[in-house]
Order: C-alpha cells, then structure tokens, then sequence
C-alpha cells in the first residue's frame, strides 16, 4: 500500500461499492471508475436463459397491447386503468371486476355472457401469460445467481450487493 492511498477493494463487489454512483444509484458512467471490474465469461446455457426471459416479456408486452385494443373495441373502454394494463396478477374474478369498474358507473352491468366472455379472455389469454411470467422470474432469479457465480462472490458479497442495491431492482433479494 502506498501512504495516503486506500488500499484497494479485495472483490468485486467492493469495487463496484467505491465506485461513484450516479442519478437512481446507476453506476457512474465514468470509465476511469470502472476500469478495473472485471467482465466474466459467460456460460453456455445463459444465451438460453436470457432468450427465455425476453420471449416472455415481448409476449406479455404483446399481450396487452391487444387486450387494450379488446377492452376498447368490445367494452367501450376508453381509459386502460393500470390493472387492466397489466392483469397478469388478477384472478379471473378480479379480472372481471377491473373490466366492470373502468367501463364506468354510467354504463349498464355487464351482461352474463360478457361476464362468461372475459372469463374465458382470461384463461385463453392472461393465465398463460401469467404462467410466462412466472417463469421468467424464476430464470431471472437463476440468471442473478449464475452472474453471482461466475463472478465468484461469496455470500458475504451478495449480502453487501443486496443491502446496497437500488429500490427498484428486477427481483426479490435471495434468503441470505
């Protein structure tokens, strides 16, 4: 060590807690900072693992731009309230009532076969996705956790990751 300088971080995680964070705890875009990260090999089955997780989300992505157009085009609905956007969390009961609810108060009760028709929109259509999506998450969690791997971080490290993580982050922090 040379006097007056800090000793230099022992793993990567550590370098990457010294670096400068930027705007929404982004990494900063200074490459001087960033020099020193290392970028690890890739494994094999991470090309499928990421196909996998951006099939699905382009799906959901499609998905509901055409369960917008259905919500206009058979239920009047003007204004797509953020349930209806993303409905994959709805049960088909909820689903219902999200439809019901942005049809407005002026518009008559939907009609049993309207009722049986998005019941039947949800299990043809947002169940599968919903599926999709949980699957995803799970190779998300799995691709977070080869990325862990390879880098060679120790739990000690993916806890200081975890604690210092922004707040919106794609996944839940593993059990530690």
């Amino acid at each position: 060590m040379v006097a007056g300088l800090p000793e230099q971080p022992a793993s990567v995680v550590e370098q990457l807690a010294v670096s400068g964070h930027a705007k929404d705890e982004a990494l900063t875009p200074q490459a001087w900072q960033m020099e020193a990260v290392p970028i690890s090999p890739q494994k094999a089955d991470v090309r499928l693992i990421v196909d996998s997780i951006g099939s699905a989300l382009c799906n959901a992505n499609e998905v509901r731009r055409l369960l917008c157009d259905w919500y206009h085009h058979s239920f009047e609905i003007e204004t797509i309230s953020n349930p209806l956007r993303n409905p994959f969390m709805l049960d088909a009961d909820q689903f219902i009532s999200a439809v019901q609810k942005a049809r407005g108060a002026r518009k008559k009760p939907l009609a049993a076969a309207a009722i049986s028709q998005i019941r039947e929109e949800h299990a043809r259509t947002v169940v599968p996705i919903a599926r999709r999506l949980g699957e995803a998450m799970r190779y998300e969690q799995l691709l977070s956790d080869l990325v862990d791997q390879a880098y060679g971080l120790t739990p000690k490290d993916v806890a200081l990751m975890w604690r210092t993580a922004p707040p919106r982050m794609p996944i839940p922090p593993p059990r530690l």
